[in-house]
């Protein structure tokens, strides 16, 4: 069960710099038993729910959000250069560009947590919870009212 968590959770850290991919979200994908025979029955619909809280979290803690959204509208104009046949170094340049915004974005975060301990970062996430339940149902309910 730990080990579904963790690899959903670096598909999320993942998420911040791509699309959050599905298939790499294992956790309530299958039916899980754990070592005393509990079967979790998998739950497509929980599953969903929580990638979309879990993306929506990690959009509003992340630092470089707005480079993110930038990148892909960028992405989209270079395939729509492709599509035009738009000349190579056109399409060259616009690449060159996305690669800096991808390394601008890599340093921000990087920044972002050299500066926060983890402390900081849980309270961080959190909050954001907390301001926000009504776009946070089951993390509000489960995450937050957790004992």
């Amino acid at each position: 069960m730990e080990g579904y968590v963790f690899k959903s959770a670096d598909s999320l850290d993942y998420s911040r710099i791509d699309d959050l991919d599905e298939k790499y979200f294992p956790f309530l994908k299958e039916n899980i038993v754990t070592n005393d025979g509990l079967v979790i029955a998998a739950d497509p619909g929980l599953r969903r729910k929580l990638m979309k809280e879990a993306k929506l979290l990690s959009d509003l803690t992340d630092a470089g959000s707005a480079r993110h959204a930038e990148l892909k509208q960028m992405e989209a104009k270079l395939v729509q250069l492709n599509e035009l046949g738009a000349p190579g170094n056109a399409i060259q340049a616009m690449q060159d560009i996305r690669d800096q915004v991808v390394n601008d974005v890599r340093q921000q975060e990087i920044q972002q947590t050299e500066n926060l301990d983890d402390a900081q970062v849980v309270e961080l996430v959190e909050n954001a919870i907390r301001t926000r339940p009504q776009d946070f149902p089951l993390l509000a309910k489960y995450y937050l009212n957790a004992e």
